[in-house]
């Protein structure tokens, strides 16, 4: 939701569907990071429900619908039948076809062409970080935020550190001389 607001982009407005004030949200990559993401979006939106859920593990993807249906933030907001759990290495696709906000959380090397590919369906995503880890991946990710940009549509990244106290006041001393 911060993360909206700091783009500019107004999720509320642009995410649902007429008429419906539940956003849907879809997770491709149901590890640890994914699974505590979609906990963060659960606790930060009342108006959310996961709807799609993408791994290239089945058992992955039904633990994740458990553990987030089991949940005190989860219970009744998860509504991810069988038929919308998604395998393999294609999982996205059925997960941006599924969702509003599609969050990205898989081994990081699938973080480009799967924001891209969100964004050039129109959805909304967020994608842990690193956005990209070689030069090919950084171009692809440019290119899906310019593409954002276009559709008016949050494209942002899970960079925790930006926030941190310490490494704040750490890049104000290297601006400053020290």
């Amino acid at each position: 939701a911060g993360a909206a607001a700091a783009t500019k982009v107004s999720i509320a407005r642009g995410a649902h569907a007429f008429g419906s004030d539940t956003i849907k949200i879809g997770l491709v990559g149901c590890g640890g990071r994914g699974t505590g993401s979609l906990r963060d979006s659960l606790t930060a939106m009342p108006n959310v429900r996961v709807v799609a859920l993408g791994d290239l593990f089945r058992e992955k993807a039904v633990a994740t619908r458990a553990a987030i249906a089991a949940s005190d933030v989860g219970k009744g907001r998860i509504d991810v039948p069988d038929e919308r759990i998604f395998t393999g290495f294609d999982s996205y696709k059925g997960v941006i076809a599924e969702s509003d906000i599609v969050h990205i959380a898989l081994p990081s090397r699938f973080h480009p062409p799967y924001n891209l590919a969100a964004v050039q369906a129109g959805k909304h995503a967020f994608t842990e970080k690193p956005n990209g880890i070689d030069a090919d991946g950084v171009h692809v990710t440019i290119e899906a935020a310019k593409i954002a940009e276009k559709k008016k549509l949050a494209n942002v990244s899970g960079l925790c550190y930006r926030y941190d106290l310490l490494r704040i006041q750490a890049i104000d001393r290297i601006r400053n001389g020290e």
